[in-house]
């Protein structure tokens, strides 16, 4: 009983590590200065995006206290190592995505790259020549959205 408690807590605390949509802000950005600039893409490349490390750690906590629950002495610990390995294999699989290296011509002649997730809610394709409006926080881009 106390097992399954800990893996309810642990599932509570990491849906809030799951990503959002670009259009959520955190209390830090509440009433931070953003620019907005204007451009076109010019290239487009599909990458993948790899785990941060939530995944791995994840499923490597989950796999070793699963793998605890088999057998006994020896094959206990065997068993908890096998499942540390392999849920840390699974959870690193998981958490990765595709997105796309956008370049962009930005109105003022300057170039930037950038790359977007791929959103499976909502699936935005960027292709060359697509009307882009960029907003960026100091240097970081916050989002880019086509220009309709």
């Amino acid at each position: 009983m106390r097992q399954l408690s800990f893996l309810s807590i642990l599932a509570l605390v990491f849906t809030g590590c799951i990503g959002s949509t670009g259009y959520n802000y955190s209390q830090s950005s509440y009433q931070q200065v953003q620019t907005m600039v204007y451009g076109l893409v010019t290239e487009v490349r599909q990458v993948e995006i790899g785990d941060s490390g939530v995944g791995t750690g994840l499923g490597a906590v989950l796999g070793g206290v699963a793998g605890h629950q088999v057998g006994g002495g020896r094959g206990k610990d065997l068993a908890t190592v096998g499942g540390v390995l392999l849920g840390g294999f699974a959870g690193n699989q998981m958490n990765k995505d595709t997105g796309q290296e956008l370049v962009i011509k930005l109105d003022n002649g300057s170039y930037i790259t950038t790359v977007n997730k791929i959103d499976t809610n909502r699936p935005i394709i960027y292709r060359a020549m697509d009307r882009v409006r960029v907003i960026l926080n100091g240097n970081q881009v916050r989002r880019v959205e086509l220009v309709r």
